[in-house]
């Protein structure tokens, strides 16, 4: 009787739990082409293109922790650097991952990033 009671208990607790998601986790890699659109359309001088798949309260980031916060603050300053202060982006043998984020640390938001060692999306899904 103590055999099938343990194991009954064993049963319940294995019904009981759920499938965990992992905190981050390999994406589709459509998000890898949509990322690469947006580098092309910042790289060709076109900020409606580049633009466009980011929220209105968009994060721009920088590797060394500098960020713009909402979209106009992004185009305002792409318009000046491609206006005023670069003449071509260009970038070679590139390297992307799409992974989501789906248990963020508190300076990111759950969602799909898409990364490149240069340049990071987070993408509006």
């Amino acid at each position: 009787m103590k055999k099938i009671i343990i194991l009954f208990c064993v049963a319940l607790m294995a019904c009981n739990q759920g499938k965990q998601e992992p905190p981050i986790e390999i994406a589709d890699p459509k998000y890898i082409d949509l990322s690469k659109g947006v580098l092309i359309a910042l790289c060709q001088g076109d900020l409606e293109g580049f633009i466009k798949p980011y929220s209105h309260n968009a994060t721009y980031r920088w590797n060394y922790g500098d960020s713009l916060v909402g979209r106009k603050a992004i185009v305002d300053y792409w318009t000046e650097r491609r206006n005023n202060v670069v003449d071509t982006i260009t970038f070679k043998n590139e390297m992307w991952l799409a992974f989501k984020v789906n248990v963020p640390p508190k300076h990111m938001k759950p969602g799909v990033e898409s990364l490149n060692p240069l340049h990071a999306f987070t993408l509006n899904t």
